[in-house]
């Protein structure tokens, strides 16, 4: 009984790890290098949009408070950080 016993459970063993199959990893397609490098130009100009987009708007901020201040009226700590953040970056960047 004791054989029996052996040989069913060492067959129940590879019965159980029968179905365990090892994956390989998954290789990605190779894509042309012209497809990467416009996907790399792609991403970069939608940067540099966003950004244009981003330092516009600031610009039109705060030419809004410099026209307050040359109103007279007192600006608050937040706004004066912004012209400074602005101007800084309009006379850094260029």
């Amino acid at each position: 009984m004791a054989k029996v016993t052996k040989v069913a459970e060492k067959d129940h063993k590879d019965h159980n790890n029968s179905h365990i199959v090892q994956k390989k990893p998954a290789e990605a397609p190779k894509q042309p290098i012209l497809t990467i490098a416009w996907a790399k130009i792609k991403h970069e100009a939608n940067h540099y949009w966003d950004g244009t987009k981003l330092l516009a708007s600031e610009i039109k901020i705060s030419a809004r408070l410099l026209r307050r201040t040359l109103q007279g009226k007192a600006l608050t700590r937040r706004e004066r950080r912004q012209v400074r953040r602005c101007l800084l970056h309009v006379i850094l960047t260029h």
